[in-house]
């Protein structure tokens, strides 16, 4: 039992330092061309401003036990006892031309009657960078997490019930886009976004079709004052 929570505990250590690491990466390569801060205010409301990066671990664990671990029907209840480890890291900066936050904590639950282990994983990661000054910006965001795909399953609150009706879900957007100020009076801005919604079971990932899926689109939107014509948006598909 203790070599295989050590085993269990390596792992975990070893995604959370692969996590870090690429996180690590993407700083320091767009570190120099950010490294003057200047505080200014533009049209969109927005105050520039340094603030450190900021990093948050934590680690909780926890026992739960249940008299029907399954959630199935009478007379087929199973009881359960689950120990439940999850380590987390909070990662948060913001600056002038760099906005992110990203929330990474893998989940391992032990359940003593099965003798098994699983584990899950839990993401969300949201951005915002300002590659060209006041002009080119691209918008990030990702997810992992554990949901119900059926209403008429068994409905589990938490990955603490082993039910058939649950999956890992991962999503992932990148949007970059142009804006420009025409003088006070209006921002005009062309958008690309990219976009994507994936689940599977036992690690096994598809697009679903009619949800989510991969896709492309582009458009713009102008806001102007109550004087003159007014473009509020534009969408279409790309090939």
């Amino acid at each position: 039992m203790r070599v295989l929570w050590c085993r269990v505990i390596a792992r975990c250590l070893g995604l959370l330092e692969r996590c870090l690491s690429g996180i690590a990466v993407a700083w320091i390569a767009l570190q120099p061309s950010w490294a003057q801060e200047a505080n200014t205010t533009d049209l969109r409301g927005t105050v520039g401003g340094t603030q450190a990066w900021q990093i948050s671990p934590s680690l909780s664990v926890s026992e739960h036990y249940s008299d029907n671990v399954s959630l199935s029907p009478a007379g087929l209840e199973r009881k359960e006892w689950t120990t439940r480890l999850r380590p987390a890291v909070s990662i948060s900066h913001n600056s002038s031309r760099l906005h992110l936050g990203v929330t990474y904590a893998p989940e391992l639950l032990y359940r003593a009657n099965q003798g098994a282990t699983d584990i899950s994983h839990f993401l969300n990661a949201i951005g915002n960078a300002e590659l060209w000054s006041r002009t080119f910006f691209v918008d990030l965001s990702a997810g992992v997490s554990q949901q119900n795909t059926s209403l008429l399953g068994q409905q589990a609150d938490s990955n603490l019930n082993t039910t058939t009706n649950r999956v890992t879900v991962r999503r992932y957007s990148i949007s970059p886009y142009i804006s420009h100020e025409f003088g006070v009076a209006a921002i005009g801005e062309i958008r690309l976004t990219t976009d994507s919604v994936r689940f599977g079971r036992d690690g096994a990932s598809r697009t679903p079709r009619g949800l989510g899926g991969a896709s492309r689109r582009r458009g713009g939107r102008w806001r102007t004052t109550a004087a003159g014509r007014r473009w509020t948006s534009g969408r279409w598909p790309l090939p």
